[in-house]
């Protein structure tokens, strides 16, 4: 049997992808400036919050201060107020693209900013998959 499937929040792209993305694996989505990754992200934690009731996160690694700034961006197509998290340390962009540090290393941001996961947010068979 396949597995559920979680919405993106474009329907031409849930029928390309066989119904939605995979709960339980990651997707990266990356490209050229004005390619509708932004776009792509705010349909899916639209959608996250209108399927699920849970907001999602924006990783950005390289944030821009045109139009196309995320928070700007939410802004126009949902009424979003993004709230930021300041992470410390902070990445360096350059060494990230050079390849001098880890893939790894930089996942290590979400232990400085984040929600903690608790019992309490999820049912006993989410509780007892997690574990």
């Amino acid at each position: 049997m396949a597995p559920d499937r979680q919405t993106t929040g474009v329907p031409g792209l849930d029928d390309l992808l066989g119904g939605g993305l995979i709960p339980g694996t990651l997707s990266v989505i990356i490209g050229a400036t004005g390619i509708g990754k932004t776009q792509m992200g705010v349909h899916y934690a639209h959608a996250g919050i209108e399927h699920e009731g849970h907001g999602g996160v924006f990783f950005d690694m390289c944030s821009r201060g045109d139009s196309q700034n995320h928070a700007n961006y939410a802004k126009r197509m949902k009424d979003w107020e993004l709230e930021f998290a300041q992470i410390e340390p902070h990445i360096d962009f350059d060494a990230f693209l050079a390849g001098e540090m880890k893939l790894g290393d930089y996942m290590h941001i979400f232990d400085y900013s984040g929600k903690r996961v608790t019992k309490r947010d999820l049912d006993w068979d989410e509780w007892h998959d997690w574990q």
